[in-house]
């Protein structure tokens, strides 16, 4: 039977193959929709193949901006939350790489998995890094969803 973090670290792979390689199919097998993403200073729910799509290809497009050659993310820790065995939530390091030398600092993240219809899926990540400087969430999309968000709560309080 595998292990809490054997499935982390399988789902970590496959997300890192699907995102490397703008496989968006492969990406929706091992991620959820709705999908929170969090940063420390930004956050969004993806809520559409579109915007993971869009999601995919803009941290995609920005990892090769920076000439990255490689990227890895490594499972540290995971375990299961429920008895049985449904849930699993992990932390892991994600490394970038060019020429074999790190291009920014390794950093941290937490995700929750869910077993949905036999398939482990990310369902929340929530990165230690700071989008101002290195840009994982799209800001567009980020910054859409939450002037929305305030204008839906503005118009509730009326």
């Amino acid at each position: 039977m595998a292990t809490a973090r054997d499935i982390y670290q399988a789902n970590l792979d496959a997300v890192t193959r699907a995102l490397w390689t703008r496989d968006l199919e492969l990406m929706l097998r091992h991620l959820a929709i709705p999908n929170m993403m969090l940063t420390a200073d930004r956050e969004i729910v993806l809520s559409s193949a579109l915007e993971m799509e869009i999601a995919m290809n803009d941290f995609r497009d920005h990892l090769g901006r920076l000439g990255a050659q490689e990227y890895h993310r490594v499972c540290k820790d995971a375990v299961f939350l429920d008895k049985d065995r449904q849930t699993l939530a992990g932390r892991h390091v994600t490394y970038i790489l060019r020429e074999g030398e790190q291009i920014m600092a390794p950093y941290w993240n937490d995700m929750t998995l869910l077993l949905i219809d036999g398939q482990w899926k990310g369902t929340r990540i929530e990165s230690t890094a700071c989008n101002a400087a290195f840009p994982i969430i799209c800001d567009d999309m980020a910054r859409g969803q939450k002037s929305e968000i305030a204008s839906r709560t503005r118009a509730g309080k009326e």
